[in-house]
């Protein structure tokens, strides 16, 4: 390794930065970034003149960086890279596993084997190998952050490029396993999804004699614009490499993500498990009602008796995704609830309310509620100030996801709506 330049000051200031994948493109443009929040850099690539390149600007910029020519698939060299920084550096804080491969873009019963492994082991089997050498550092300081680089194809199916989809799924999967493991060293994991960047790798893809066959969007998106600059992908790594979020570690972050947003509710993100990669099964109430250890009337009026009776209208803001339709007439979203709410306090005292039955058909749930309570007014044109009332309602909702268990884990906060984006319709009859 070759030093080339000084550290500047920044968020990063005095941490080391190792960056693989840094001769060129996205992992170039991480380089850069976090040299220019402070950390001094030791840029890796397998291309010694692209990283004595991206030394060389960083030094230019008045930053610090060492280049190292280094093939992340083979382990040897992997490990004797990695021992020398420490002894040339002392410690390594932020590891960005950004050396990637796309080369095989071919049906399976037609890809060339060799092609469709170099795209695993460089993009999945590379990350694992550095993080295996650089962790016992981190573990030994009990500090440090790593951030993989996702990509296309790893949340959806990606046809005739199955060989660099599934290394970038299996990235989420092993950045969310890692985060478990190393939480105790105070040690936080992170998946960046850069976005289409127009890079060697992409140009070289859309040299492929089938590529409008077989990715006919990759090439109308490059056309038309739609992609992104790796620089994007520099400021959200230094974003990442600069969190004090623990509870985000282990999910995957992609360039247009409201960052601010995200840390803002990282609490609620976490309990939902949002930005990690799940698989999804048809909600079956039943089942999973019966691992919460609650018979369903007694879940439902807790949600109803959170929702109504504590007039939680300030965290009705809140609510993403949980759409309510209320009555006959069409009025809907959280306004809808919200006007409810209002309405039952103003017209009602020492209101109560009750869930006398529960029907679950598949992903469809009703509840037939009952409340009571003292009238301030006149109920159905009848005077009935002072008098106890009693109405029934039907709430139907739907179930979209399966974690049914948060709706009572803490009955204190409406967030739960969001976690398990409830639905509910008033039926017309």
């Amino acid at each position: 390794m070759e030093s080339v330049g000084l550290a500047s000051g920044g968020a990063l200031q005095g941490q080391v930065a190792v960056v693989t994948g840094a001769g060129r493109g996205i992992g170039r443009a991480i380089a850069l970034a976090l040299a220019e929040a402070g950390a001094q850099v030791l840029a890796v690539a397998r291309t010694r003149s692209d990283v004595d390149e991206t030394a060389a600007l960083i030094s230019q910029a008045g930053g610090a960086a060492r280049a190292a020519s280094v093939d992340v698939t083979q382990q040897s060299p992997v490990e004797h890279f990695v021992r020398d920084a420490i002894a040339s550096v002392e410690r390594i804080d932020i590891l960005v596993n950004c050396a990637g491969n796309f080369a095989s873009l071919d049906p399976v019963w037609e890809v060339d084997p060799g092609s469709w492994w170099k795209d695993l082991s460089t993009n999945l089997f590379g990350a694992f190998l550095c993080c295996r050498f650089v962790l016992p550092g981190m573990i030994a300081q009990r500090k440090g952050t790593i951030i993989n680089l996702s990509g296309g194809g790893a949340g959806a199916p990606a046809p005739y490029w199955s060989g660099y989809a599934s290394s970038k799924a299996a990235i989420l999967r092993f950045t969310d396993s890692l985060a478990g493991e190393v939480a105790q060293f105070g040690i936080q994991v992170y998946a960046l999804g850069p976005g289409l960047v127009r890079t060697v790798m992409t140009e070289t893809l859309l040299q492929h004699p089938r590529v409008a066959e077989y990715a006919p969007w990759f090439p109308a998106a490059l056309k038309s614009g739609h992609d992104v600059s790796p620089e994007a992908a520099g400021q959200l790594a230094v974003r990442l490499a600069s969190l004090k979020a623990a509870e985000l570690s282990g999910r995957a972050f992609s360039v247009g993500d409201d960052m601010d947003y995200i840390v803002s509710q990282s609490t609620m993100i976490a309990e939902g498990d949002f930005y990690t990669l799940r698989m999804r099964k048809p909600p079956t109430f039943e089942r999973d009602l019966a691992s919460t250890g609650l018979e369903g009337k007694t879940l439902i009026q807790r949600l109803f008796s959170e929702v109504v009776n504590r007039q939680m209208l300030d965290q009705l803001d809140d609510m993403v995704g949980a759409e309510f339709r209320l009555s006959p007439n069409g009025a809907s979203g959280p306004d809808a609830l919200r006007d409810l709410i209002r309405w039952l306090h103003a017209t009602f005292s020492d209101l109560e309310y009750e869930v006398e039955d529960l029907i679950a058909e598949g992903d469809r749930v009703v509840a037939r509620t009952r409340a009571q309570g003292i009238h301030r007014g006149a109920y159905l044109g009848i005077a009935a100030t002072g008098r106890r009332v009693s109405f029934t309602e039907t709430f139907m909702f739907r179930i979209s996801d399966r974690r049914i268990a948060e709706w009572w884990i803490d009955t204190n906060r409406i967030a739960i709506l969001q976690q398990i984006g409830v639905t509910f319709t008033a039926p017309d009859s």
